[in-house]
């Protein structure tokens, strides 16, 4: 993290905005994978897709959340994320559950897609 801000430093001094934001968007990562740290030992270094998916695969849906109002992801996103999260893990309730909880923003297939997915997979083994 030290590292990061000192190579944020020279973006600034140098006027170059997008690297800079880029570098404290990736500080501000990865300072919250430290304080997750505890409760998810393998977390840090993730990509932010990475760490949200791993967040709700191991059922950590209120910080999941909460990374994604900091990060400021869209629904969209989000909810393709937590999908094929809760799909990979076969948590077939909260699935269901999520799926209920409000008018999705991605349509239904993806539901349903990842769910014969898994099905037909596990049939084939």
């Amino acid at each position: 993290i030290q590292r990061l801000e000192s190579i944020n430093r020279h973006f600034v001094d140098g006027s170059k905005e997008f690297e800079s934001a880029l570098t404290k968007q990736q500080i501000a990562l990865l300072k919250r994978q430290v304080a997750l740290q505890p409760k998810v030992s393998d977390i840090i270094g993730l990509t932010l897709n990475a760490t949200i998916s791993l967040l709700i695969q191991r059922a950590l849906l209120g910080d999941a959340d909460s990374v994604r109002r900091e990060f400021k992801i869209a629904d969209k996103k989000f909810w393709w994320l937590k999908v094929r999260a809760l799909a990979e893990t076969r948590n077939w309730p909260e699935l269901e559950k999520f799926s209920k909880s409000k008018k999705s923003p991605i349509g239904y297939s993806p539901f349903c897609k990842k769910l014969v997915l898994i099905t037909t997979t596990r049939l084939r083994l």
